[in-house]
Parts: C-alpha cells; sequence; structure tokens
C-alpha cells in the first residue's frame, strides 16, 4: 500500500528556511546566501500540495494469485495550514532557535484507481481523506532536525514509524553548509534512510547545487479553487537537488539483520532516483516552490532457510509532487484530482 509520506514531509518542509541577509567571506570570494529556520510565534503560512504516485508490482511464490493487485494510482491536493506555536530564544552555542509547529490539512480530495477490483481501494482513500482537519505538531530544533512529532495516533496507525521517518527529512538545513552557498556552489549529504528495505548495503545520496535567481512561483487560489501564478513575482534563488540510492557493500549475502532473525535470507537488487527543484525567496526567505520527481525500482527474492519456500516481488513506484506557496487565500474547496 502506498503511503501518503512525501506529502506530509514536503508539508512541514516548505517553511523550514528563511534567508539571512548575504555576507562576504574572505577577500575575493563571492557573497554567500546563510539559509537556517527563524519563524515569530503566531505566524501562519498556506501552501497548495498536489501529489500523484503509480505503483506496478507483481509477486511469485508458493500460491500465485492471477487477481493480485498489479497497479495502483494516487492522486491528493490539499491546502496546508503552518502555524508557529512558539520559539525558543537562541542560545550562544546554537545561534538558532528551537520552533514548535503545527500542521493541519484544512482541505483535501483524493482518487485511488487500481486495475484489478479491490475493497482496498475504498479503504486507502478512507484513510487519505480523514488527514483532512487532522493536525500534527512537532518543533524544528537547533541543528534542523524534527523531533516531538505527535498527532499521529489516529493517522494511518501502522504507517507511523514510515511518517516519523518522512518528518525528520524537513531538516535538511542541517545538511547546508555553514559558511553559506552561493550560485555555482554543489554540495552533498547523506539522508537518514526512509524506513527498512530488504537489502543491505545500500544508502540515498543527496547532491544539491545554487542554480541561479529567477522569478518566484508563488501562488494565489481562485474562487473556483484553482492554484494561478501570481504575476510579476518576487525573485528566488533556484536550488536542484539530485537524489540517487546508491550501493556501499558488494557482499553476496545482503540480507538486513531483522530478516537474518526470523531464519530468512534476502537477495536481488534495488534502485532510486530523484530529483527536486526549489525556489527561495531572496526576499523574504519563504519557500515558495519546490517540484519533486523521484523512481524506485526493486527485484528482491525472500527465501525460508533450508526451504524451497520464497517470494520473488518485483515493483516499481514513480512519484510527482509540487508544492506552492498560497499568498491570496480563497475560501474556496480545493479541487479533486483528475
Amino acid at each position: 500500500m502506498m503511503r501518503l509520506l512525501p506529502l506530509l514531509a514536503m508539508c512541514a518542509a516548505a517553511a523550514t528556511v528563511v534567508a539571512q541577509a548575504p555576507h562576504r567571506t574572505k577577500a575575493g570570494e563571492p557573497q554567500r546566501l546563510r539559509l537556517y529556520p527563524k519563524f515569530a510565534a503566531g505566524q501562519t503560512l498556506y501552501y497548495q500540495l498536489d501529489f500523484r504516485s503509480k505503483t506496478s508490482g507483481s509477486s511469485v511464490g508458493l500460491i500465485a494469485n492471477p487477481q493480485a493487485l498489479k497497479d495502483v494510482e494516487i492522486s491528493v491536493s490539499a491546502l496546508v495550514r503552518l502555524d508557529v506555536i512558539s520559539v525558543a530564544p537562541k542560545t550562544p552555542q546554537d545561534g538558532r532557535p528551537a520552533v514548535h509547529m503545527r500542521t493541519t490539512y484544512e482541505k483535501l480530495a483524493s482518487t485511488i484507481r487500481m486495475d484489478v477490483p479491490d475493497a482496498q481501494a475504498d479503504q486507502l482513500h478512507d484513510q487519505i481523506q480523514r488527514l483532512e482537519k487532522k493536525s500534527l505538531e512537532f518543533t524544528i530544533g537547533a541543528d534542523g532536525k524534527v523531533s516531538d512529532i505527535r498527532g499521529l495516533e489516529d493517522i494511518f496507525p501502522e504507517q507511523q514509524t514510515a511518517l516519523r521517518e518522512w518528518l525528520k527529512q524537513i531538516g535538511f538545513t542541517a545538511s547546508l553548509p555553514e559558511e553559506g552557498i552561493f550560485p555555482g556552489l554543489k554540495w552533498h549529504s547523506e539522508p537518514p534512510a526512509a524506513a527498512a528495505t530488504p537489502l543491505t548495503g545500500l544508502v540515498w545520496k543527496d547532491e544539491s547545487s545554487y542554480l541561479r535567481d529567477e522569478p518566484c512561483h508563488a501562488v494565489k487560489l481562485t474562487a473556483q479553487g484553482q492554484a494561478v501564478q501570481i504575476p510579476n513575482p518576487e525573485s528566488c534563488a533556484v536550488i536542484l537537488g539530485a537524489l540517487s540510492l546508491d550501493e556501499t557493500d558488494k557482499h553476496s549475502d545482503r540480507t538486513p539483520p531483522e530478516f537474518r532473525a526470523k531464519n530468512l535470507r534476502t537477495s536481488g537488487t534495488m534502485s532510486g532516483k530523484g530529483e527536486s527543484l526549489t525556489y527561495i525567496s531572496l526576499a523574504t526567505g519563504l519557500v515558495v516552490s519546490v517540484t519533486q520527481t523521484s523512481r524506485q525500482e526493486m527485484d528482491v527474492t525472500v527465501s525460508l532457510v533450508n526451504s524451497d519456500s520464497s517470494l520473488h516481488y518485483r515493483g516499481r513506484v514513480e512519484t510527482q509532487s509540487q508544492l506552492s506557496l498560497v499568498t491570496d487565500l480563497a475560501d474556496a474547496p480545493v479541487m479533486p484530482p483528475q
């Protein structure tokens, strides 16, 4: 079952960064822009989120089911409200305050499509729709990491662990160069794993680059609930991110400890790539828009030790997501995804 995790992560990530005025380092070096969380208690922001995913997969084992689900398409549109509850005083050691925030899905619409009739589609749709009016509270620490997440009890109970991992991704500011960034600069990081995988020796790697400055992509909502680009936008810093799942271990047996403890062995291949384009306002420092695409593939066999029993799974997940700062909020419902 697909999870609505990228949606939640992007929602909170939208408000995690603001810019400090660029400063000049050593003589001859370019001006640098420092990005770090900076909020005021009582501040409220709205973002429009659009998320689509397509999952294709098949499994073969001792018992084959020709009617087994193979394709699932999920589309979600949401208007998200972000409230700053409190901002802790800065400390000389950290230099940046911890921020306590609340995320609320004010309006939400979703569609689920499956290639074979299955009651699971209605169940998944109901799960997603229950996110409407739900809130999550969390803290962004001085290091940019997310902690103290509250409000997950009634939202995807079986997905809480993975959801927590995705929310941690909004602390990406901790991976930015401490001395600041400038157009043309590239930097690397290794994001934390989102969830356990059936193979060891894999790590996500992220390469980011500050491409250039260009007009922002903020939007306003029409009376029909449609997102429309704002004319004469302000300037934004454009950050390109390239994510890849790389192998770090060439051992023949790549069974994770949690599988080995259950007398199982795993083998096969996994791969993944993603790309993001983030626009950050040079005037306000707010994240104005984020566009993300990703593709992950898996071809894995899980076998029971000293037995002929095995399960072979082959699958692919493709996602597209768009996040836009809403500067002119209309009291209208979110248009259902097509």
